[in-house]
């Protein structure tokens, strides 16, 4: 298969990204590290425009939001059938990823998009102990389950904490479980999607 990831040079992305080249798939990796932003329109439009015909996209790379931005403020007052209706702010680049790839690619059974979304969408995003930067996360990730709710080639993957940026800054409550753990998992979901090993 040709499969595209984001996040493909830290955790989870690079473990994917690894073990899927090994098993002998074309993957393309897209990181802020070597300059693919998923927070930049521009950078966005790039992914999309090499990845359009491939088979696989993986939606792993999340892209830090500042919590101040007033367009993200703005989005996280409407109600969840206003945000379904209203563009999403560009700062949400993981949510806009999906919707270019969703939108050239919907209806087609011959493609697949795994968004990589949290079981922290399950939690009380105003729990005492997580800063604003956690609930960015949280108010990120539940849009793109909303946006990607019944798109037929489309696998939300609620997955736990594992070591990572973002685990480091919440609560220690929190379950950790090794990285292979849910590239393990992730290669499961994929071979029973595509219906083609991974």
């Amino acid at each position: 298969m040709k499969i595209a990831i984001t996040g493909h040079t830290r955790g989870l992305g690079k473990g994917l990204y690894e073990q899927l080249g090994a098993l002998g798939h074309e993957v393309s990796g897209f990181s802020t590290s070597t300059g693919f932003d998923v927070n930049k329109e521009l950078n966005r439009r790039t992914i999309v425009g090499v990845c359009q015909n491939f088979d696989l996209f993986i939606n792993n790379a999340y892209g830090w939001i500042d919590p101040n931005l007033p367009d993200i403020q703005a989005f996280a007052k409407l109600s969840k059938q206003q945000r379904k209706e209203t563009s999403t702010p560009t700062e949400l680049g993981q949510v806009r990823l999906f919707e270019m790839f969703r939108d050239i690619w919907e209806g087609d059974d011959t493609k697949h998009i795994i968004n990589i979304s949290s079981d922290i969408t399950d939690r009380n995003p105003q729990m005492s102990l997580v800063g604003p930067e956690v609930k960015t996360y949280w108010f990120a990730k539940t849009v793109l389950n909303e946006k990607s709710n019944n798109v037929t080639n489309v696998t939300n993957l609620k997955i736990g904490t594992f070591d990572s940026k973002f685990s480091e800054q919440v609560p220690d409550n929190f379950e950790k479980k090794d990285v292979q753990h849910y590239v393990n998992y992730i290669l499961e979901i994929i071979t029973k999607k595509t219906g083609k090993n991974a």
